[in-house]
């Protein structure tokens, strides 16, 4: 039984991953602690923590199906507005990321008379082989307008992504790609 279970090199003290190891296709198990809201410095340390499970999704998603679970502190279902919760749910949108739809909808947290649902269990399928959109979507501004996912180039496969531009690039029309100007009439043929 032990077998069927390792743990992955990526992560950090706030999001590991293990892979569970099917006679199908293999899942990566990831498991999330992400910061709370609050200031701008925990804004940032959530915008962190989304990158690096970008990275994640980035480096498994056409190898293995995805669940993700933890605690998001941040929420779907808050009666209030929340910039930290709009982040959390453009980001899922962004990456295809779901709540099953009989997820039940109940409070994971409570503090005085404050309650919210934080803790989830979400997934997001395999991706297919031909699909090379997804690796596009590292370079367009999410919907609030000013924050950009980044990516750790040390952990995604290169020739990959490079396979997946080049496939994304082939149908569209440039201008000269070596001139500031041409770089961004491409810029925005991808966005």
């Amino acid at each position: 039984m032990s077998t069927m279970f390792s743990q992955l090199p990526d992560g950090d003290n706030r999001i590991q991953a293990i892979e569970i190891s099917t006679t199908k296709d293999p899942i990566c198990l990831i498991n999330v602690y992400l910061p709370s809201r609050g200031t701008d410095k925990w804004h940032d340390a959530f915008r962190a923590a989304l990158d690096i499970l970008k990275e994640l999704l980035l480096k498994y998603q056409r190898t293995h199906s995805i669940i993700i679970a933890g605690d998001f502190n941040a929420s779907f279902h808050r009666p209030y507005k929340d910039t930290q919760d709009e982040l959390f749910k453009n980001f899922c949108k962004d990456n295809q990321i779901v709540l099953p739809s009989n997820y039940p909808i109940d409070h994971t947290y409570h503090q005085g008379d404050s309650k919210s649902q934080i803790d989830y269990i979400l997934t997001k399928p395999r991706e297919n082989d031909d699909e090379s959109t997804e690796y596009m979507q590292t370079t367009k501004k999410q919907h609030n307008g000013d924050i950009v996912t980044k990516i750790n180039w040390e952990k995604v496969d290169k020739a990959n992504y490079e396979q997946n531009l080049k496939e994304e690039l082939k149908d569209k029309k440039y201008l000269n790609l070596r001139t500031p100007y041409g770089i961004e009439q491409a810029t925005n043929q991808l966005s």
